[in-house]
């Protein structure tokens, strides 16, 4: 994977996204998942490992199987059933294999090369007097710095206890209620990241003062082979299996 140009591993990554996006039904999504762990495998990680990658956004999987499973398409609470249910179950699966397949992308690409293929797709803003490198880096930092989302949440959460507007630990709190304090949690987590990778991002833009940085290496035959066998494989996952 590392022999193969940044760009070139960015499309691998968003074809099988795509895949996945599309998929209709459970062999599908299985076909996609042992891509996953053979894409993973071909990245350097045991499949146990691949899976583990996802371990960071178990606590939003469960939340958004408990969404599917207990609040209906118009805002109400409702009982699951067995229709729900499995599509719960494969809306959830369909999150997690693309967040797998983003991580892989995240992991097995240097920092730099992230922010160059950012810059390079960045660069219709600076039209709207945006500078794509900043933009850039807000983007890498926001990827890089997931633990930190963690870390921030904790405190979030133990402010709101002391305002009670979470629960002290311990004491329960009826699951509706629990939906509708997400929100509470998830609005000031984004500002904060948001705010923390704008400003990291626009320290670093001074860091970096020669141009030729954030130029990529030419295609080679190796990733337009790779990247014909990544269609290949994510099309034929979606087609043979409909």
């Amino acid at each position: 994977m590392s022999r193969l140009n940044p760009l070139a591993r960015m499309l691998i990554s968003f074809c099988f996204i795509a895949a996945t996006g599309l998929t209709n039904t459970f062999p599908q999504l299985a076909t996609l998942l042992v891509c996953y762990l053979l894409l993973g495998v071909f990245c350097g990680l045991t499949p146990l490992k691949a899976v583990a990658v996802l371990r960071p956004f178990l606590f939003f999987f469960i939340f958004t199987l408990l969404i599917q499973l207990f609040v209906s398409a118009d805002g109400h609470w409702s009982r699951p059933t067995n229709e729900t249910t499995i599509y719960a179950v494969f809306y959830v699966s369909k999150f997690a294999m693309v967040v797998g397949f983003s991580l892989l992308f995240v992991r097995t690409t240097p920092a730099s090369d992230i922010v160059k293929i950012f810059y390079l797709l960045f660069q219709p803003l600076k039209y709207f007097r945006i500078s794509p490198l900043d933009a850039a880096f807000s983007v890498l930092v926001t990827l890089r710095f997931i633990p930190l989302l963690f870390n921030e949440g904790g405190k979030i959460m133990d402010v709101q206890r002391l305002k009670g507007i979470l629960p002290l630990k311990g004491e329960s709190l009826p699951l509706l209620r629990t939906v509708r304090v997400v929100s509470a949690l998830i609005t000031p987590l984004l500002v904060r990241t948001f705010r923390y990778a704008s400003q990291i991002a626009i320290a670093l833009r001074y860091r970096t003062g020669n141009p030729s940085f954030f130029a990529l290496a030419a295609f080679n035959w190796f990733d337009f082979v790779a990247i014909s066998i990544a269609i290949v494989i994510s099309a034929g996952a979606k087609l043979a299996l409909s």
